[in-house]
This record gives structure tokens, sequence and C-alpha cells, in this order.
């Protein structure tokens, strides 16, 4: 019985709102005559449906309501495409990733990353304003908080290429670079260290030992691996060694025609030639 009191007041409540003081008394009559409730108890039921009917009306007239302001000018196939970048520049924020844009979506497009999106999509991220790119950057997933150490200045200069494999099939003279540690998973204490260098188009490798992985060791792996290279290097492309990066990025500075890349943090695919 109460499942049908509040049934006939759900469909009488529109009709209730509508109605004169006098109409309103009628309504209230004839339903404690079909429900053989008290006339107060009755009352409170209809002002209680009153409300929700109130609440539920604005909340739809709210939703229909267009949306106002400036039309949306970015999709979320946009978000993707700059999504894609801020990876490859290793989750940077939005002030340095900004003037890399261009850079970063060449190098995705190269690497057959956009191959299902429109050119034009591709075309109208490039022209993302700072403030759309902060707002974008604090939306994507953060897949690591961790930071490199130590001196950051050498990270900023060196440029990230995810697709170096692609001169494999250019010329000689591009070079990856790998120094594989000998110290069975500890780093405490001397070690043994095998420098290689690995031209991509002849697959001339260039081998030098050294004790440890400070920079003065570094340097003579260096050169000593240098001496049996036959040919003479175009671009240099490490990992993310500090050490490293530091000796190469001197060795390249101020000469424009040899010039210096590192790969993505935690990607070794980056390095595919030397790492094998």
């Amino acid at each position: 019985m109460e499942a049908f009191d509040m049934e006939l007041t759900k469909r009488l409540i529109e009709k209730y709102l509508k109605s004169s003081k006098k109409e309103k008394s009628e309504i209230i009559s004839k339903y404690c005559e079909l429900t053989k409730v008290k006339r107060a108890t009755a009352v409170k039921r209809f002002e209680r449906y009153k409300k929700r009917y109130l609440f539920q009306e604005r909340d739809t007239q709210k939703n229909s309501k267009k949306r106002r302001g400036p039309k949306k000018k970015y999709e979320s196939v946009h978000e993707v495409i700059l999504w894609k970048c801020w990876g490859l520049s290793g989750c940077v924020c939005a002030e340095k990733l900004h003037p890399m844009l261009e850079v970063y979506i060449e190098e995705l497009k190269k690497n057959n990353r956009f191959s299902l999106y429109e050119l034009s999509k591709t075309e109208e991220a490039k022209k993302v304003s700072l403030g759309t790119l902060k707002r974008m950057v604090n939306r994507f997933p953060k897949v690591s908080t961790k930071k490199h150490k130590g001196n950051a200045f050498i990270y900023q200069k060196v440029p990230i290429s995810a697709n170096f494999g692609r001169y494999a099939f250019e010329e000689v003279g591009y070079v990856e670079v790998d120094f594989v540690e000998h110290n069975g998973g500890s780093s405490a204490g001397p070690f043994a260290v095998t420098a290689v260098y690995t031209d991509l188009y002849s697959q001339w490798i260039s081998r030098a030992a050294g004790l440890g992985k400070n920079q003065r060791s570094v340097e003579k792996m260096d050169l000593l691996a240098h001496t049996k290279l036959p040919v003479d290097v175009l671009h240099y492309h490490p990992d993310n060694d500090k050490t490293i990066l530091k000796v190469l990025f001197e060795k390249v500075k101020g000469n424009n025609e040899v010039k210096l890349s590192r790969s993505r943090p935690y990607k070794k695919n980056d390095n595919a030639h030397v790492e094998q």
C-alpha cells in the first residue's frame, strides 16, 4: 500500500505545483480519500516531493544550457600527441617542453609514432600555447618521480634522440656509446669497465678497458677506443650516464661538425646496436 501511495504522489506532484490554492486543497482531499492517510501526512508528502521535483527540474535546466565561452580548440587527439612528446622529453616541465615541441613531433613522425593521426592534427599540436600546454601536462599521468642526480646542466644541453638507429642506413660516422660495468651488481670499490663504441653503418665495434667510471678513467678509455675506430665520428649517442655525457660534451663543444645526443631514460632500445 505504501508503494501505491508514493507512486500516486509522484504522478500528482506536477499538477499540484501548477494548481491554485483551492485546486491544491481539492487534490489533497482526493489523495487522502484514495490513500486513507491523514491530511497533515498528505501535505508533508507533497511538500517533500515538491523539493525533489524542483531540484531535478533545476538540474535538468542546468545541464541543458550550452557551454559558455570560446569553442574548445584542442581535442583529446592533440593531448595524446603532446603526451607522447612529453614522454620522449623525459617528462620535463611544460616550460622546457614548449620550445622543443616541433623537434619532438618531427622525431616521433620519423619513427612512425603518429601514423594513425591526421597530419593536420600534428601540425596544430605544434602551435599550442605555453599556458594550454601547462594545463595539459598537469593532467598527464605521472610515470616516475625519479630525477637525475648531480649536475642537471649536462642533461639540459644534450638533446634526446629516440630514433638514432635510422642512421644505420645512411653513412659511417654515427656511433652509439656504452660503458659496461663488470662489478657483479655492486658499485662499491674499484671495478673493471669496458667502453664500447659501435658504428651503425659498418657495424664496426671498438672496445677499451679501464678501472672505475670516474672522469679520468672515462677520458682514457675514450681516447683508446678512438684509436681503434677506422672512421671519423659525426655523431655520438650514449645513454644518460653523467660522466660519459660530460666527457663527450667537452669533446664536441665548439665543433660544429660533430654532434651529440642521448637516449631516453630507462629506454635501452634507443641504443639497440651497442646494447647487443
